[in-house]
């Protein structure tokens, strides 16, 4: 899980003493081939604790999976649906870009 503290500021939300609020996201990579309780529990205790959670479903370029990347990417999004800080995204290359991508 990568975490960035914090990732960015939120456009104009002040605290009471006039600092700006901080927006902090935590990204959780992986194949998920496929996705599995064990990841969801997981995935739904971490968004407790951070204003946003990127679920990455990587491509596993030279790994062979179970599952196409779309369908691996469709069940995290199905298993994740009721979880409003959690947002799934399929990504290819390296783990770094993503996150510099998506502000992690």
């Amino acid at each position: 899980m990568l975490a960035k503290w914090p990732v960015d500021y939120c456009g104009g939300s002040q605290t009471n003493e006039g600092d700006k609020k901080m927006t902090v996201i935590a990204a959780y990579t992986g194949t998920f081939d496929p996705i599995t309780e064990g990841h969801a529990n997981l995935i739904r205790r971490v968004s407790g604790m951070f204003d946003q959670v990127l679920v990455a479903v990587a491509s596993a370029t030279g790994k062979e999976t179970l599952f196409s990347h779309e369908e691996r990417i469709d069940m995290a999004r199905e298993s994740l649906v009721d979880i409003s800080n959690v947002s799934v995204h399929g990504y290819q290359g390296m783990t770094v870009e993503f996150a510099r991508n998506n502000n992690v």
